[in-house]
């Protein structure tokens, strides 16, 4: 089973180039962020593709009679990667909050 480690020193395996791009007038600030955005983004579908797989496993191993320890093993995948998506997705609504610009109204 991959950890949580093992996903995030994946992820985080940038080349110095990939971070930055060329959007126009975007600060480098900017880019930045719509990086960080990006990648927690993309760690979110993967675990939500990897739970989608997990469930069909589950439900495989919920079909045989006796297989209670193996369809155990299989509930508890789900959950964990459930609880993954659940923390990244906590820590991409606060950080949109965070990184958000407020506009100042005009004077």
């Amino acid at each position: 089973m991959i950890t949580a480690e093992k996903i995030h020193d994946n992820t985080m395996k940038l080349k110095a180039g990939e971070f930055t791009a060329n959007l126009g007038n975007t600060s480098n600030d900017d880019v930045k962020e719509c990086a960080m955005m990006g990648l927690i983004r993309n760690q979110k579908i993967v675990l939500e593709e990897r739970l989608n797989d997990a469930k069909l496993k589950f439900a495989d191993a919920n079909l045989v009679k006796d297989n209670w320890s193996c369809a155990k093993e299989r509930e508890i995948d789900c959950k964990v990667l459930e609880g993954q998506i659940s923390i990244l997705s906590k820590i991409e609504r606060d950080l949109e909050d965070m990184l958000t610009p407020v506009k100042m109204p005009p004077d």
